[in-house]
């Protein structure tokens, strides 16, 4: 769980059982998710709220294998400078990918089933 960080990377991981989101970032800006497989999530498999790319900069979900999420295979609300691409995403209890409330979003190149 990230809350208020800036420039964060969440890379190469093997997230998965978790009782909440399997990657949260809340607030904050620059970020980068990828490359981690993320499997049985009791809600998100990645949650991003009010995040922002900052100036020049991005919040980037990329080349994720996602899983089982029981809600959304991504979920982001209230964020601004969003790129969602190349992500792999199965068998979750709702979207594959949902964003709320967001501008200057980008949802490309997925895999959704």
């Amino acid at each position: 769980d990230l809350d208020y960080v800036n420039n964060s990377s969440v890379t190469s991981n093997t997230i998965s059982d978790t009782g909440d989101n399997g990657v949260e970032i809340d607030y904050g800006t620059n970020h980068f998710v990828a490359y981690n497989t993320i499997d049985d999530t009791a809600t998100n498999g990645v949650y991003i709220y009010g995040a922002s790319g900052g100036y020049e900069g991005s919040v980037r979900v990329y080349d994720n294998d996602i899983t089982d999420a029981g809600y959304d295979g991504v979920y982001a609300g209230n964020t601004t400078a969003l790129l969602i691409d190349y992500n792999t995403i199965t068998g979750v209890g709702d979207d594959g990918v949902d964003v709320e409330s967001s501008s200057e979003a980008d949802i490309a190149y997925n895999n959704i089933d």
